[in-house]
This record gives structure tokens, sequence and C-alpha cells, in this order.
């Protein structure tokens, strides 16, 4: 399998697990995303270890692709594309009523 589809899959089942969790996890996560995004302060440290974290997967990804990090954008690509869709479902799934 290739390592953005196996990114891809695992945080998609991440979001299934949430959306599907019988106890309180969901409405527990719209306020946490909720509260996010009407704290500038609280958004922008969240955006900053979002990004730390994007950044070591990107690594990961290219060590396991075998490229060099510091040359090569397809694997912060990827992870940025996948963060990026994760970032657009959590805003709309917290804007649902």
């Amino acid at each position: 399998m290739p390592p953005v589809t196996a990114f891809a899959d695992a945080a998609r089942s991440v979001v299934e697990q949430l959306m599907q969790a019988d106890d309180d996890t969901g409405e527990l996560w719209t306020r946490i995303v909720w509260l996010l995004e009407n704290s500038p302060p609280l958004l922008a440290a969240h955006f900053q270890h979002a990004l730390s974290i994007e950044d070591r997967l990107a690594r990961k990804l290219a060590e396991r692709e075998g490229v060099d990090p510091d040359t090569v954008l397809r694997p912060f690509l990827a992870v940025g594309a996948v963060g990026t869709a994760l970032r657009a479902a959590h805003h709309r799934w917290a804007a649902l009523p």
C-alpha cells in the first residue's frame, strides 16, 4: 500500500471512530473545534502544534519512501493535503446542527 494511501486510511479511520462513538466523544470533539475556532490564541497554538506534527509525519514518510526530506516536497505535500482535508472536515462537522 502506498504511504499516502495508508496515511489517508488511518486518518479516515480515526474520524469514522469519532463519528460512530456511542459516548459523548463526537459532541466533545465538536465543542473543542468550536472553542478553537472562537479563540484566536488557542487556534494559533493549535495550528502551530498541527504544523509540527505534519512536519514530523512528512519526514517519516520521506524516510519510508527513501527520499531526502530537505530536497523532495512530495511527502510534505501529501501530509499537507491530508491535514487540510481533515481541517475542512472538522470545520464542516463542527458547523452541523
